[in-house]
């Protein structure tokens, strides 16, 4: 919503929920292709900017048991994994999203191992921010 708000003009997204799909579409008239990790983004039209947002899940200080397994996790190695699709999707810009906590999970060994890779083909730069403090209505930190 905030790229489209700024004038970015979507041309393609991916999501797995079938009514978070359908309301990708309506919204942007633009196609949801579906899982992030079973597309071929050299078929696709190379876009100025990325925004990706993997679950959480793995990675929040409110993980059952009180030790998030970080990308050892069910869903955390897609915050991994996320590096592929933008290294083939080729964007000018990306910017991605995670629960403040990964920078505590293995030390942020996962997050640094991100950046790093990131940075053979980007200047990479993160902070943490409230997100409440920008419009959102929950008043979660958030590492950009």
């Amino acid at each position: 919503m905030a790229a489209i708000r700024t004038g970015f003009t979507p041309r393609w997204g991916t999501e797995i929920d079938p009514h978070m799909s359908a309301m990708w579409e309506e919204l942007t008239g633009t196609p949801c292709l579906g899982d992030t990790f079973k597309q071929d983004f050299t078929a696709q039209r190379r876009v100025v900017y990325l925004k990706s947002g993997q679950p959480c899940m793995d990675f929040s200080s409110c993980h059952a048991g009180g030790a998030p397994p970080g990308s050892d996790g069910k869903t955390g190695w897609q915050f991994v994994a996320q590096v592929n699709q933008i290294k083939t999707v080729r964007p000018h810009a990306f910017c991605l999203e995670m629960v403040a906590n990964s920078l505590k999970v293995n030390e942020g060994a996962v997050v640094y191992a991100v950046v790093q890779t990131l940075e053979a083909d980007y200047h990479v730069h993160s902070s943490v921010l409230r997100v409440a403090s920008y419009g959102d209505c929950s008043n979660r930190e958030r590492l950009f």
